[in-house]
């Protein structure tokens, strides 16, 4: 049960983290790659 609780809590941060690298990150990110 603890590792199920678990898998979600981190599957929600990296859905999070995925949206917001989609929504304003590839930018700065591009800027940091190619600066």
């Amino acid at each position: 049960m603890t590792g199920d609780m678990l898998t979600k809590s981190l599957d929600s941060s990296f859905g999070k983290v995925k949206y917001d690298v989609q929504g304003q990150g590839p930018n700065i990110v591009l800027v940091h790659g190619t600066s």
